[in-house]
């Protein structure tokens, strides 16, 4: 599971397996962002397509390597919208939309160590993702 704690606030990304076959296929994942104890975002299912967890990785890494400033996903399944931007060499913003449930914007600093970590983590997780269950 990619994680991310940073003193109240906790982001948990974990892709599970394909819900479906094809080229570009969705993941079933879990994504969850709290906030003081509080869900202020919780989802399992079909969350992003493998090429959106690729292109967020692709660009993470850009991010740790400063070779660019910012990054949206904004994904195909209208659930969120995330921005995240580096700020200064050791800091880097997290502006999340949620568009499902109650409308709210948040935004959350992380410092570099944190984004590094849950990249490894994530970029690891993709690596073991479940193909779909056999169906007869």
């Amino acid at each position: 599971m990619a994680q991310i704690k940073h003193e109240d606030v906790t982001i948990e990304l974990f892709p599970r397996k394909y819900s479906e076959t094809g080229e570009d296929v969705f993941i079933a994942s879990l994504f969850t962002i709290e906030v003081e104890q509080l869900f202020i975002f919780k989802f399992y299912g079909s969350l992003l397509l493998k090429s959106e967890f690729e292109d967020l990785l692709f660009h993470m890494r850009k991010l740790l390597d400063g070779t660019t400033d910012k990054y949206l996903l904004d994904p195909i399944e209208p659930y969120f919208v995330l921005r995240i931007e580096r700020k200064a060499d050791e800091l880097y913003k997290w502006t999340f939309w949620a568009r499902t449930g109650p409308k709210r914007v948040d935004a959350f600093f992380f410092l570099k160590e944190e984004m590094e970590q849950f990249y490894r983590q994530l970029e690891q997780e993709m690596t073991e993702i479940l193909p779909p269950p056999f169906l007869p």
